[in-house]
């Protein structure tokens, strides 16, 4: 048996400082490195298992029934969302309203998470959580009672998806400052954030052909009474937890000290830049998959379909090698390599020249984007001082799903202009020489840095 000791430790160099905290380290100890330019490893070390670095957070019994709680949501949403979709194009017949409701959807997120921030800081998240659930729910049985009782119209639709967006953008950053308080260790908060991408990679898979099913044999508002249902386990389960101790956070910042906050903080700056290029310039090649296939390859939907299931692999996968990830590079590291790996796998992606080197290249794409995503989020939660941690969560929502529709507006410009394949190559090799001349600058920067303080 690997004698183990509890080693308190803090963490400082010039550019981070990390949280203090405990983890186990084996005999004799492993130093566990902190990254000076980019980011901190968390408290794993090579000597852990894959089995035991993906699974570690599934030990407490409050985060594991908080996991299938949270997948039976995630599930209900993806059901809903389709249900949605075919009910509005069923009323108009046209492609342009489905657009109308993406942008009700992600809207308010581009708008409002730094403010739902802010809250998620005030207030309890138990009550936020709460609040939003039981909202949900009522959203999810008005659009029931509108199909089964009243006259669908468009408008109506349109008004209880803006509801629908509302409610995800004051949910997810009150949900991410949740798993701190279910979790005893924050040595598994990044087994934590693997496992949560994982539900939300299998229902992302399961979700849509489970709702196509549902709407095609029973009909849509269906859909919307199993989405009303899938709220109520969450809901429940939230009120009931055992939950360690807040941490305190009196503050009356508002949402402009995040950004104040995030420009004087090294790591932050960098990593929140870097999810804004990349949502900007990368990952918009997810919404536009469809064009893709269609103008590159000559393919329909059943096509995209396939293509899509492809790159949903991919991510279930990085979710399920995420603990080995974690054991062997610190979480800026990853960042930074996930998000140049999508770049070049968007490079590999506009030049491939059949069905198959695609796929291959969308298992790539969707891996890499999951990789970054994950590591994203687990820098900002360990980065982030406790007063400001929801606040920064609330820009990182907004630096993600709101400029993604922006990026796929302006990726969708030049495609129609120059074609889809150019479009991708040029976005994806813009943002690796932003990356590059960054990298240089920032070198740069700490030689003066060092010479003047010597």
């Amino acid at each position: 048996m690997v004698n183990t000791v509890y080693q308190k430790r803090k963490l400082e160099t010039s550019n981070c400082i990390c949280e203090v905290r405990f983890f186990p380290v084996p005999k004799p100890c492993t130093i566990i490195k902190c990254g000076t330019r980019v980011g901190c490893r968390l408290g794993a070390t090579r000597a852990n298992s894959f089995y035991r670095s993906m699974t570690s957070s599934l030990k407490h019994r409050g985060f594991a029934i908080w996991s299938v709680c949270q997948f039976i949501a995630y599930l209900g949403r993806w059901v809903q969302a389709i249900g949605l979709n075919w009910l509005a194009y069923k009323q108009t017949h046209d492609a342009v309203t489905l657009a109308l409701l993406t942008g009700a959807t992600l809207g308010p997120i581009l708008l409002l998470s730094p403010f739902a921030g802010s809250l998620a800081d005030r207030f309890d998240g138990k009550r936020i959580l709460g609040a939003t659930q039981t909202l949900m729910l009522v959203q999810s049985l008005a659009l029931a009672s509108l199909y089964f009782f009243g006259h669908p119209t468009f408008g109506a639709l349109w008004a209880l998806a803006l509801m629908q967006g509302t409610l995800n953008a004051l949910d997810a950053p009150a949900r991410q400052l949740f798993y701190r308080r279910i979790l005893p260790d924050l040595c598994a908060l990044p087994s934590a954030l693997s496992v949560t991408l994982l539900s939300f990679n299998v229902s992302r898979l399961l979700g849509p052909a489970l709702g196509g099913i549902v709407a095609g044999q029973l009909g849509e508002g269906w859909c919307f009474g199993l989405a009303a249902a899938t709220c109520l386990p969450l809901q429940l389960v939230a009120l009931r937890l055992k939950l360690q101790p807040a941490e305190s956070r009196k503050t009356t910042k508002g949402a402009w000290a995040a950004v104040r906050y995030v420009q004087n903080h090294g790591v932050l700056l960098r990593t929140l830049s870097l999810a804004i290029g990349a949502n900007l310039l990368l990952l918009p090649f997810i919404p536009l998959l469809p064009a893709f296939t269609r103008e590159a390859l000559n393919g329909g939907v059943s096509m995209v379909g396939l293509l899509s299931g492809f790159e949903g692999a991919g991510a279930v996968a990085a979710a399920l090698f995420q603990g080995w990830l974690v054991a062997r590079f610190a979480a800026g590291h990853r960042v930074m390599g996930a998000y140049c790996t999508v770049a070049v796998g968007l490079v590999g992606l506009a030049m491939a020249p059949g069905v198959g080197v695609c796929a291959m290249a969308l298992v790539v794409l969707g891996f890499s984007a999951a990789v970054a995503l994950t590591a994203t989020q687990e820098l900002l939660q360990t980065q982030s001082s406790s007063e400001m941690r929801g606040k920064v969560l609330g820009l990182s929502m907004t630096a993600s799903y709101g400029m993604l529709p922006l990026g796929s507006l302006l990726v969708s410009e030049m495609a129609g202009a120059h074609g889809i394949r150019l479009a991708f190559a040029t976005t994806a090799s813009l943002f690796l020489a932003a990356v590059a001349l960054a990298g240089l600058w920032h070198r740069k920067a700490a030689r003066r840095s060092a010479a003047a303080s010597a």
